[in-house]
């Protein structure tokens, strides 16, 4: 049965991946108010922080792309090993009926 839980995990990367959104957007708007050092200096870093945290997204999100993809072949195997099974108990079933 679906319940409150199934929605909670399903939409629980969704809302990490917002909240670390939100928080690397609060994060750089704090840093820019209390910047140490001069505009120039202070774009130069933001830039570099941004192509940091990109590439990171980009990698986490690689991951987690990769890890679902091992898991749905995981799924399509296992579901295909049952319907075998069926199968094969259904068949040795009407067999042993059969010979009743």
């Amino acid at each position: 049965m679906y319940s409150e839980m199934d929605d909670m995990q399903a939409g629980g990367g969704g809302r990490l991946l917002l909240g670390i959104l939100v928080g690397a957007a609060v994060g750089v708007a704090l840093g820019l108010a209390f910047a140490p050092y001069p505009g120039i200096e202070t774009r130069r870093r933001l830039g570099e922080s941004s192509q940091k945290f990109r590439k990171n997204a980009v990698r986490g999100y690689e991951r987690a792309s990769s890890n679902v993809s091992h898991l749905l072949d995981r799924s399509r195997e296992a579901l295909t090993r049952g319907q075998e099974a069926y199968e094969r108990a259904r068949g040795e079933a009407r067999e042993t009926l059969s010979a009743s």
